[in-house]
């Protein structure tokens, strides 16, 4: 489990008794790999059991600049945000055998929400990236002849997300009746982007 929470600010300001000009440029990068396996292994789970590899991340950035001139004022901002993770779980070259005597909690299936759960018996694998991506953009200027204010607001995301079996054998050599399998890989993406500008003159 990878969980971040990122608060990120670019804010410029600029006067002069002519002209001013002002802009700022915000960039957020996030890179990750994460692996969650079971590799070349043989074993016997008296319960439930997972593998599971989950990426959460929170961010959120504001970018803006203030200008202020007698004639001339110029105002920009960019903020660009890029997300891109690799989140792999899965099982190569094993023999499990998962009797499944107890439940464990596993995400529900149409939840957004990785804390909403059920009760499930069995071997469970789950590659999950859960992303909430929320970004401002804001600027002002002013001027006694001309102003100019102008913002950009870009987002990216590009996940490899991976949950499989790979020449492996489960639950092979037991009758137990509540033995289940599931393999998921999800991407739950949340993003809300506000851009806005002013320019008085």
């Amino acid at each position: 489990l990878s969980t971040k929470k990122i608060n990120m600010a670019s804010v410029s300001g600029s006067g002069a008794g002519s002209a001013s000009v002002a802009g700022g440029v915000l960039i957020n990068s996030i890179q990750d790999t994460l692996n969650s396996k079971i590799i070349n292994s043989t074993f016997i789970v008296d319960n439930s059991a997972k593998v599971t590899a989950v990426e959460q991340n929170k961010v959120t950035t504001y970018g803006g600049t203030l200008s202020g001139a007698g004639s001339l004022g110029v105002g920009g901002s960019v903020v660009t945000n890029k997300i891109s993770n690799i989140i792999n779980s899965y099982i190569e070259n094993s023999s499990l055998n998962v009797l499944a005597n107890n439940f464990l909690e596993i995400p529900q299936k149409d939840s957004n929400d990785y804390s909403d759960v059920e009760n499930f018996y069995g071997l469970y694998l789950l590659a999950l990236a859960n992303e909430d991506l929320t970004s401002y953009v804001a600027n002002a200027s002013g001027a006694g002849t001309a102003s100019f204010s102008a913002s950009a607001n870009f987002s990216t995301f590009s996940d490899e997300i991976r949950s499989y079996l790979k020449n492996s054998n489960i639950n092979q050599n037991s009758q137990a009746s509540n033995q289940s399998l599931i393999i998921r890989a999800l991407a739950h993406n949340n993003q809300n982007m506000y851009s806005g500008g002013l320019a008085m003159s």
